[in-house]
């Protein structure tokens, strides 16, 4: 019976059916022709050497030597194929497992570390990826040798085969017991080099922090750590493979001193010829190649069955909220946007926001305030639709925003967070990203708006300049102002803030909002913050604590409503004397 795993592998194998049978057919005739070999030398040694024909000697070499070279190079064909259509093969897996990732839940990121995700999108499909390119091929190759030198060894002797053919089945019996073992084991290294990548990537990240706080030695211990666990797993993994391929070798071994003991004793009595000897032994030499190589195989391939069962385990994972059957697709939106009631919970039981209602008209502005953790930036995952709400509903010009074809609502917002995300190309990729179409007059125009253009054009390269890994050539105010750029390039109908001018100075921050208030047409605008610089600009400030909205009203109504905006008020006013 097939198994579940064997399926799901043949289906991306089927769309490659005519490289594969191609790949086959080549195979087959290359192997035919090697394997041919044996049998023109027992017509050599017996017919040509045994009876001192040396013509009929030169002529069988000439001949063998042109085979020979035409099967090469059929060989060499073969895996030109082979390598075609398995890479593709194996793009496509991980293509695959890169789409599911982009339609996971935001929740699962949240959950996952970073290091699983990349060990299994790179290491776990290169371990698939090799046992394809390299595995396979072999397996293929050797299950034909297999196959012709058995019909070989029954034709030119089948008592003397069928004695020494005992020893396979005791090998395979013989390494059974190690079989689920491997695996496990195999599993648990995939995982420790997981952890391993997780660990690098924190580190590498975070590496102002690490040398801050003086944890070089903290965390070169934790590194040594890791990787002792690492190498005692791997070497576990090693033994099982050493006491598999000791029992494989002795039995092989006793196979071969059969051979030559009972072989050798019928030509010395003249029951056999010397050439079909050397064939007979030929051919279980091409039988034990191919049979230790599938036992070799046998062992890669629980490697490979764990790293299959890691990848799978993603494709699996339940997918976000699929759209529903004729969702909207809009082209523009007005930008009303209304939360009814809303309640939603990152874990069952604890409430991240609690029933929260609240309505900003069409082209106005809502400041939402609050302490760390309050249920702020959960609004503007809601209004995203990463999330969808427990209970009540997130509306956006009157309709339900689980109405609308997901991807077709986000076009029509811009977000800019507090630490934005910059990829590794140039400022000017960057800035596209919001726009791809953008001409160069609108990022600088962009630009100007987010008080950034002045900076771009004193960089030696200009828009050209590399900002690095997540931009960190840039500093955080900088980090902010393209990410305001980006999202100003957008033409957003709803511009979401989260904390997004935190890393600048007021002067520049008062001068960026200004020219946000002039876009037109006036996108409507929700900025997360705990600045009341900001939150002053608002028409609406909503005051979030618990999960609740415990204030609402225009800044100056509650400043002098003495509550807790008002302390918060009077706590910075403080602050900046």
């Amino acid at each position: 019976m097939i198994s579940s795993r064997t399926k799901r592998v043949a289906a991306f194998i089927v769309p490659y059916w005519a490289p594969a049978l191609l790949f086959l057919v080549v195979l087959i005739v290359s192997n035919a022709i090697g394997m041919g070999f044996p049998m023109a030398m027992k017509f050599a040694i017996d017919e040509a050497i045994g009876k001192g024909n040396e013509s009929l000697l030169y002529e069988m070499i000439g001949v063998v030597f042109v085979v020979l070279m035409l099967g090469s190079l059929l060989s060499a064909v073969g895996m030109y194929v082979y390598t075609g259509f398995t890479s593709k093969i194996l793009f496509d897996m991980r293509f695959a497992l890169f789409r599911k990732l982009q339609r996971l839940p935001l929740g699962f990121f949240l959950r996952t570390k970073l290091g699983d995700v990349a060990s299994r999108i790179t290491g776990d499909i290169a371990e698939v990826q090799t046992f394809a390119t390299r595995s396979l091929y072999a397996l293929t190759n050797s299950t034909l040798q297999l196959a012709v030198a058995t019909a070989a060894l029954l034709w030119l002797d089948w008592p003397l085969f069928l004695l020494t053919v005992v020893f396979v089945p005791l090998s395979a019996l013989g390494i059974r017991p190690f079989r689920s073992k491997l695996r496990s084991v195999s599993k648990s290294i995939r995982e420790q080099s997981a952890d391993i990548e997780q660990f690098l990537f924190e580190n590498v990240t975070g590496m102002k922090t690490v040398r801050s706080s003086g944890a070089q030695s903290f965390e070169g211990k934790r590194y040594v750590v890791l990787s002792r666990e690492w190498i005692l797993r791997l070497l576990r993994s090693q033994r099982l493979s050493a006491w598999m391929g000791g029992v494989n070798g002795v039995l092989i071994g006793g196979a071969l001193a059969i051979v030559c003991g009972f072989g050798g004793a019928q030509v010395i009595h003249g029951t056999k010829t010397l050439g079909s000897l050397v064939a007979f032994s030929t051919y279980l030499l091409m039988l034990i190649g191919p049979a230790q190589s599938l036992m070799t195989l046998y062992i890669d391939l629980q490697k490979a069955r764990a790293s299959m069962d890691r990848v799978f385990e993603y494709l699996d994972k339940p997918e976000e909220t699929p759209d529903r059957p004729r969702a909207r697709r809009p082209s523009r939106l007005r930008g009303e946007v209304e939360f009814r009631d809303v309640s939603f919970a990152h874990e069952p039981g604890a409430p991240t926001l609690d029933h929260v209602s609240f309505r900003v008209p069409e082209g106005e502005t809502l400041a939402i305030v609050g302490a760390t953790g309050a249920g702020k930036s959960t609004i503007l995952d809601l209004l995203l639709r990463f999330y969808e709400p427990s209970d009540g509903a997130v509306l956006v010009d009157g309709v339900d925003l689980r109405e609308y074809h997901r991807r077709s609502l986000v076009r029509r917002f811009a977000v800019v967070a507090q630490d934005p995300i910059l990829f590794h190309a140039t400022i000017d990729e960057n800035l596209r990203y919001g726009n791809r179409a953008a001409s160069a007059a609108e990022i600088a125009a962009a630009c100007r708006a987010a008080r950034i253009h002045d900076f771009i054009a004193s960089l030696p390269d200009g828009f050209r300049t590399i900002v690095g890994e997540r931009g960190m050539r840039l500093s955080g105010g900088e980090r902010q102002r393209l990410a305001i750029a980006r999202a100003v390039l957008r033409r957003p109908d709803v511009l979401l803030f989260d904390e997004a001018t935190s890393a600048l100075d007021p002067t520049i921050e008062r001068e960026i909002l200004d020219e946000i208030d002039a876009i037109a047409p006036r996108p409507t605008r929700i900025f997360v913050t705990h600045r009341l610089s900001v939150a002053a600009r608002a028409d609406e400030v909503i005051v979030i604590a618990g999960g609740r909205i415990v204030e609402r009203g225009s800044h100056e109504r509650l400043v002098a409503s003495g509550g807790a905006y008002a302390r918060l008020h009077a706590e910075q006013e403080i602050a900046t004397r």
